[in-house]
């Protein structure tokens, strides 16, 4: 007989069955930190609040906002992003609004088109709606605008 047969047949005597797996080890360490992830995809933002303006923590790539008449403002997006060829997004921020119009729930409009701002700047209008059906325009509401 071979050695090389002799040795096959001493390994299949000694393998044997498996046993049941052992118990579970301890965790290992603690991770390297990883890198930052891209900024989000959203290019420009802005957060404008009752009584205070822009929120600076909360906007991107607005430039400036101004306000021509109640509850219209118009804010300039930085360069590259062009209102006429690029949608925004507008939603109510509770900020505040009157006691007269609970159970009347606020809106906010991205309003397309050169109608009370300059081109190249957005539109939003905020108020809260009548219950004859109209509409009260009116600054009382804060919001956020996002160009995608």
């Amino acid at each position: 007989m071979k050695n090389w047969t002799i040795l096959a047949a001493l390994f299949l005597l000694t393998a044997g069955c498996s046993g049941p797996p052992g118990p579970q080890g301890s965790p290992g360490p603690q991770g390297a930190q990883g890198p930052a992830g891209a900024p989000g995809s959203a290019r420009a933002y802005a957060r404008w609040a009752l009584g205070s303006g822009l929120v600076a923590a909360q906007t991107r790539n607005f430039t400036a906002v101004t306000s021509p008449s109640n509850g219209t403002f118009c804010l300039t997006p930085a360069a590259g992003i062009d209102p006429a060829t690029t949608v925004a997004f507008g939603a109510y921020a509770a900020d505040g609004v009157p006691a007269n119009n609970v159970g009347r729930p606020p809106f906010v409009i991205v309003v397309y088109g050169v109608h009370d701002c300059p081109a190249g700047q957005y539109e939003v209008v905020t108020g809260t709606p009548n219950p004859n059906g109209t509409i009260n325009i009116h600054q009382l509401n804060g919001f956020a605008i996002m160009v995608p």
